[in-house]
């Protein structure tokens, strides 16, 4: 199950917001000076406890890897991970036995960054040559990027610990789907979903995604499901 949630609605002047928060993240809240980042942080927390909620009692539901991956204790065969960026709180819940999935979401409008496309720390040279042959260099460039990025939450090494284009992904004509995938040269076999979101892309990866399709978790839902 795909979710997105759009974190602009939440109104900071409401009390429930703030109940599920822990004492260190109401300081970093107040800490934060946009709101559109106070409402992102608080969303994506609150997007989080809802998936844990559907894995059993809240209390310790959500544990951490070595490497920071958050996975549900009360449910370790399940698989979630999620994302923000540009106003909106994505998220994947799998709870086929075996399932791995990361995600990502990154802004189409954003320019491309030309000192990326001058070395091969991001991308190979063949997504190099698909960017600058595209006709919208911007959502290629930033379609591959989300895939990278959500290939490694899925692996939970973060793009801190790795090289970015030791991953390779070719898209197909449209730009809007993965043809095939390797890494460091050898072809891998992982599933994969490409969507729009507003001006954004959405990108997921990894393995027993169940749904090619977005429902919009909306934050009625989400306080109504925690009892807020």
């Amino acid at each position: 199950m795909i979710f997105i949630t759009d974190a602009s609605q939440l109104d900071l002047a409401q009390a429930w917001v703030y109940k599920l928060l822990t004492v260190p993240q109401r300081q970093r809240v107040r800490k934060i000076h946009h709101v559109d980042d106070a409402q992102l942080y608080i969303a994506s927390h609150l997007v989080q406890l809802y998936i844990a909620s559907q894995s059993g009692p809240l209390q310790d539901a959500i544990a951490y890897t070595s490497t920071g991956r958050p996975y549900l204790r009360n449910q370790p065969d399940w698989d979630f991970n999620l994302t923000n960026h540009g106003g909106f709180v994505a998220s994947v819940l799998e709870k086929q036995p075996g399932a791995r999935v990361g995600i990502d979401l990154a802004d189409c409008d954003e320019p491309v960054v030309d000192s990326f496309l001058e070395s091969n720390q991001i991308f190979t040279d063949a997504e190099i040559d698909t960017i600058k042959s595209a006709p919208n260099h911007s959502t290629v460039f930033y379609t591959l990027w989300a895939l990278k990025e959500a290939y490694f939450k899925y692996t939970g090494e973060g793009i801190a610990r790795v090289t970015m284009s030791s991953i390779e992904f070719q898209l197909n004509s449209q730009y809007d789907q993965v043809c095939s995938i390797a890494l460091n040269g050898e072809p891998l076999h992982l599933e994969t979903y490409i969507t729009r979101v507003s001006n954004l892309v959405l990108a997921v990866v990894g393995t027993g995604i169940s749904d090619r399709y977005i429902t919009t978790l909306s934050l009625d839902t989400i306080k109504q499901a925690l009892g807020l």
